[in-house]
């Protein structure tokens, strides 16, 4: 929680800024248990931003990536417990006219 309430801060702080909750698996699993398992994972923490810490709706979506972008491909314990995680990408969405 204390890491989703920076992301949730930060949002707050930059109102030009929308975010994209990653959920990642293992690859210990089907491809198609991971996709559901990394989308559930996403979904949850979203759920912790908009409802408990107030972030907007509109400004954060959930995507689940399964087992395609694993940090380690090895097949032991270290490397599945490194890619269970969740990462929040913070991006731009203001837009601004431009002059010539």
């Amino acid at each position: 929680y204390p890491e989703i309430k920076k992301v949730a801060d930060f949002i707050a702080q930059n109102p030009e800024t929308a975010v994209e909750i990653g959920g990642h698996t293992s690859a210990a699993a089907s491809s198609e248990y991971n996709l559901k398992l990394s989308t559930a994972r996403a979904k949850a923490v979203v759920d912790v931003l908009v409802n408990k810490y107030g972030v907007d709706p509109t400004r954060v979506t959930a995507k689940g990536y399964g087992e395609l972008r694993l940090l380690d491909p090895s097949d032991n314990e270290p490397a599945h417990s490194l890619n269970r995680r969740i990462e929040a990408v913070v991006y731009a969405v203001g837009t601004q006219a431009l002059t010539r």
